[in-house]
């Protein structure tokens, strides 16, 4: 039985479109279970650099989530009175706020969400949690990246004893 291509040259095209079908299935499930830093990184960026629409948040609402973390809901309202956003959530809020507290906050476009003015935590975190959730994509890449270069190298070095 005749073939052009040797068995493990015909075979690399199989692994080829197996990666990338889990490259895909994997970037969609990141992008399904991650939405929230995917959604928010860019509006944290500009709360982080004071970008947004200034404005008022006052809490309304509060629930614990774990230990040492309160999630605040309330209502923001702009400082011309023309943008108000009801049970929107203050992201990096102020670590004595209570329930009526008035503070400060820039709606940056997020859904349901504003941010304290100037605070970088909540960029940081969603760029964290976005890294983490692509590492599994990253090693992949650099694992075929590897794999590619290695494949090179060996067709360039001759065989043990021959000399050119």
């Amino acid at each position: 039985m005749a073939t052009d291509h040797p068995p493990a040259k015909a075979g690399r095209w199989k692994v080829r479109l197996v990666v990338l079908l889990v490259l895909g299935l994997c970037t969609g499930a990141v992008l399904t279970v991650v939405p929230q830093p995917v959604g928010e990184l860019g509006p944290s960026w500009r709360a982080a650099q004071g970008d947004g629409v200034a404005g008022r948040f006052v809490a309304t609402n509060t629930y614990k989530v774990g230990r040492h973390t309160h999630i605040w809901e309330g209502t923001f309202t702009s400082d011309d009175g023309t943008v108000v956003h009801f049970g929107v959530e203050l992201d990096n809020a102020p670590p004595d706020m209570r329930v009526g507290d008035e503070v400060p906050a820039l709606d940056t476009g997020a859904l349901g969400v504003v941010y304290v003015p100037s605070g970088s935590g909540p960029f940081l975190i969603n760029l964290i949690c976005l890294s983490m959730a692509m590492c599994p994509l990253l090693a992949t890449g650099i694992g075929m990246a590897v794999g590619g270069l290695r494949r090179r190298l060996r067709r360039r070095v001759p065989a043990h004893g021959v000399q050119r």
